[in-house]
């Protein structure tokens, strides 16, 4: 009667159990578009942010759907367990006297020495976030190829641009602030693939709702493979549509000139800390027509280079 109790105890602390990790539809989801080739394809670190952009792009019907999927996942995990029951089986008198003795202690276990003792296993830490590159970063690296910072000893260069970090003005320092903004991935949004634009339009046809869950992205890759270029064509058009322009942005009137100005004889021979100081001297100096001389190739470097096909 004792074990089949405790049999009973342990099944309900199962279903506890089983009720705590419950199976949420954007995991059953990730579950079976892992399995996809097109997503295989992909290398490993960019397969779940594919995934979640796929969910993202589901009608609010088909997600619906995956919900009432992993709520019966779950209920059937729950489900009470069956414990067989079985008549209590009368001890024999021999056995009532031997459960009656008093049992023998048991002999102390030997302490486990240093080497045996496990140490204690670290938790897994989530990955930390890439650091966002400030404007100041990308002064520094700049400067890093300048001959006069070359020259000086390797201790001495960081002290030596940051000194000319704090001589630049506002001004100065935008185009510096402008390339730290976009080289951050977080300012930077990954327009959806071809196949990702298929798999959003194809999920509402009625041959794919009629098939199960689990079986509707594999079917979907294989339409996608038997599509002929031709039929694949209007998706990866609107897949290059919707990516943002590669443009670079251009250098600033005052940029120029400055790497104009730095190569002065009357800039060279004053001392590395008062040079920019110098140049910024001798642009506010300048007349509207010879500052206008500067932005004629600032405008020339932002337009887009477009190539033509013989």
């Amino acid at each position: 009667m004792q074990t089949l109790s405790a049999m009973r105890v342990a099944a309900r602390l199962l279903n506890v159990q089983l009720r705590c990790f419950a199976v949420s539809a954007y995991s059953a989801y990730v579950k079976e578009a892992m399995k996809s080739a097109e997503v295989k394809k992909l290398p490993s670190k960019e397969r779940i942010a594919a995934v979640g952009k796929l969910w993202k792009g589901l009608p609010a019907t088909v997600r619906k759907q995956w919900e009432d999927y992993a709520s019966k996942l779950n209920s059937k995990a729950a489900a009470p367990a069956s414990v067989p029951k079985k008549a209590a089986q009368k001890k024999p008198a021999a056995a009532k006297k031997a459960s009656s003795a008093k049992p023998k202690p048991k002999p102390k276990a030997k302490a486990k020495s240093a080497v045996e003792k496990k140490a204690p296993v670290k938790a897994t830490q989530a990955p930390k976030p890439a650091k966002k590159i400030s404007a100041y970063h990308v002064f520094v690296k700049a400067m890093n190829s300048q001959p006069e910072i070359l020259a000086l000893p390797i201790h001495q260069r960081v002290s030596a641009a940051a000194k000319k970090w704090k001589v630049l003005s506002a001004q100065e320092k935008k185009p510096y602030v402008d390339q730290a903004q976009a080289t951050n991935p977080a300012t930077q949004k990954k327009a959806p693939s071809a196949y990702q634009l298929f798999v959003t339009q194809t999920y509402a046809r009625d041959e794919i709702k009629a098939l199960p869950m689990e079986k509707r992205l594999k079917r979907i890759a294989e339409l996608w493979k038997a599509l002929p270029e031709k039929e694949k064509a209007p998706f990866v058009e609107e897949a290059a549509r919707l990516k943002p322009s590669s443009i670079k942005k251009a250098p600033s009137p005052y940029a120029i000139f400055v790497k104009e100005a730095y190569k002065r004889a009357e800039v060279q021979a004053l001392p590395f800390h008062n040079r920019l100081g110098k140049i910024a001297e001798i642009w506010k100096g300048l007349s509207e027509k010879e500052r206008e001389s500067y932005k004629k190739p600032a405008d020339a470097a932002s337009e887009p280079t477009t190539t033509s096909k013989a």
